[in-house]
């Protein structure tokens, strides 16, 4: 007897075939697993990226603790702000007054909840720059604009590296010389600054410059003074410069000279004196560069 024929199987039970189809399902199995997981990965990150956003938005705006600070920092910071942030800067925290330090403590504060968020985008990867400019947007370009060179200083001086890179903070010491302490004036080698200082040019920044005498004095104003730019290699040779004129820290106000953080359009920020009495009926000079004032006249 001829033996019974084999029956005919539809392509599809083939068993090659049904092992194609089991594979090819469990590739698109664990693909769908590994895409779901992602998605998942992302909802999760969003909604911790949330939480942190609410935590901090919490802690800057509705629980008061930066309240002070935000007004500071908003509110005529040349003459209030600014003037703290540079005594303890220049080392003279013991003649800031207990407000002072108050206010100083709560800018670490803010400077410090700046430092994690930035660490939160930069080394977790948990929030993204532009939850960090939702929060913090408004500060951080105030804090690159040209009046706010105390900040920077601030932040380079004090180790908030994050912060100081993204505020383009240098971490250097300038200094300009306008007066009778540049290179050629005797005092400039009697005082050691020919030790202590290098020399890195010629520039300009804004201001008035009065002849006082026997030296001459700049003051904030729409001009432009002439001097000499340096980097402090010894810091200590601030102290020297600040006793030559005549800055006293414990009294500020009452003070020949004030030693200021200024910005200077490509340069950087850089410390100067700036003369601190009244210059009612001084003589202006006009060139903006005190031996040229007094070679060539003054008005």
């Amino acid at each position: 007897m001829i033996g019974s024929p084999i029956p005919y199987l539809p392509l599809w039970m083939d068993s090659d075939v049904l092992t194609a189809f089991a594979t090819a399902g469990l590739a698109l199995g664990t693909c769908g697993a590994a895409l779901w997981a992602a998605y998942t990965y992302k909802q999760s990150k969003g909604l911790e990226a949330a939480r942190w956003q609410a935590q901090i938005f919490d802690r800057l705006f509705l629980t008061g603790k930066f309240d002070s600070i935000r007004d500071a920092l908003d509110r005529d910071f040349d003459r209030g702000l600014a003037r703290k942030i540079e005594l303890s800067v220049q080392g003279y925290d013991s003649h800031l007054s207990e407000g002072d330090r108050k206010l100083l403590l709560e800018l670490d504060n803010f400077l410090n909840l700046l430092e994690y968020l930035l660490y939160l985008e930069q080394d977790r990867g948990q929030i993204d720059a532009n939850d960090r400019d939702a929060l913090f947007g408004y500060w951080i370009e105030l804090f690159k604009s040209p009046g706010y060179s105390a900040i920077r200083h601030y932040a380079s001086h004090y180790g908030y590296e994050r912060v100081a890179k993204l505020i383009a903070a240098r971490n250097e010491t300038l200094l300009l010389l306008y007066g009778s302490l540049r290179r050629g004036e005797a005092h400039f080698r009697r005082l050691g600054l020919d030790e202590a200082l290098e020399f890195r040019g010629t520039c300009q920044f804004a201001g008035d410059l009065y002849d006082l005498g026997e030296y001459p004095g700049a003051v904030p104003g729409k001009g432009k003074v002439e001097a000499e730019l340096y980097e402090v290699t010894d810091p200590s040779i601030l102290a020297v410069i600040d006793d030559y004129e005549e800055f006293d820290a414990s009294d500020p106000d009452k003070s020949l000279y004030v030693r200021r953080c200024i910005h200077v359009p490509q340069v950087g920020d850089a410390w100067v004196y700036l003369f601190n009495g009244d210059v009612s009926g001084r003589k202006l000079v006009p060139s903006g560069e005190w031996t040229k004032g007094k070679q060539k006249g003054l008005r």
